[in-house]
């Protein structure tokens, strides 16, 4: 190729041709980080909103997409939707499982099967490791509402929780909670496999986690006074959330994580602005996490408290 090229040159020098040759790139074809120059900014990868500004069809390739759209179906994202509400679950799913979640999978593969699962290994497993089995499939392998509901059983709740993650388990359209158990049980995570259960007196629904599900408005004017803790973590539609205080005033955490019609400006200011927080007084928690928030809206969480609310953003 070399001698070709010196060849080429010298018949055009002979022939005295100034004739130039260059090869034009339009400069709207390509994403700006993709283009000579000599700012090593410009060279630096651009977000999606700025890669789409490019002239035509944008390639896959050239696409970012949010953390929470990629990783949402996955096992972290689950642990770490959870782990502010519920308390003490890892947020990184790779550690080494306990023997317990080793015998969970096994127990879930071997009764796959909504018959199997209803008749063969709910009526074997005591309410300790139910509890257990509600956590474990919340995070690795959410429960349809056919298998939900059979777990939960009556109670609608296990040990005071109820955790339901979609987009295959919803709420039950009866109101939340208005069953209670005879017997329920401490939670002790030293509790050996085949011990009886220690029980207690029977107690109302404390914890309730909602999870990538839908949520209707009439379901929410069904929620207990007994709340203590409370998640709305990426629900579909927009919740009244000032209609909560008076319906739930003994929240301590409070969970609004990932909802998308809180990450609109606007929207979230007008939602978080209409709460009365006052009424909350023993709010200690509120998760923001992935929300736009102003900081008059945050000023008006710890006002006129003596504690400061702890608000998790990011």
């Amino acid at each position: 190729m070399s001698c070709r090229g010196e060849q080429f040159r010298h018949d055009q020098n002979v022939r005295k041709n100034n004739v130039r040759y260059h090869v034009h790139i339009p400069t709207k074809s390509l994403p700006p980080y993709l283009l000579p120059s000599s700012d090593s900014e410009d060279r630096a990868p651009r977000t999606s909103n700025e890669v789409s500004n490019t002239a035509g069809p944008v390639p896959k390739s050239w696409r970012t997409v949010p953390k929470e759209i990629q990783d949402k179906k996955s096992p972290e994202w689950r642990a770490d939707a959870l782990s502010l509400v519920l308390g003490g679950l890892p947020a990184n799913q790779t550690l080494v499982p306990s023997l317990t979640e080793l015998c969970t999978r096994i127990l879930l593969d071997t009764f796959s099967e909504l018959e199997d699962f209803e008749q063969l290994l709910l009526p074997s497993l005591p309410l300790h490791l139910r509890y257990v089995l509600q956590r474990y499939t919340a995070i690795h392998a959410p429960l349809s509402n056919p298998k939900l509901h059979a777990l939960l059983g009556d109670s609608g709740h296990l040990n005071g929780e109820l955790i339901v993650v979609g987009p295959d388990a919803s709420l039950r359209r009866e109101p939340v909670a208005l069953k209670f158990p005879d017997r329920q049980f401490p939670v002790n995570d030293s509790q050996d496999w085949d011990t009886e259960d220690p029980f207690m007196d029977s107690f109302e629904l404390q914890t309730l986690v909602l999870v990538s599900t839908d949520l209707s408005f009439r379901t929410l004017l069904t929620f207990p006074r007994s709340l203590t803790r409370l998640a709305l973590v990426d629900i579909s539609t927009p919740l009244p959330i000032f209609r909560l205080p008076p319906l739930c005033p003994s929240i301590v955490v409070l969970d609004l994580s990932f909802n998308s019609w809180l990450k609109d400006p606007d929207l979230s200011r007008t939602i978080l602005g209409m709460v009365n927080w006052d009424k909350w007084d023993d709010l200690d928690v509120l998760g923001l996490r992935s929300c736009s928030v102003y900081q008059d809206a945050l000023d008006r969480v710890n006002q006129n408290r003596w504690m400061d609310v702890h608000i998790i953003l990011g």
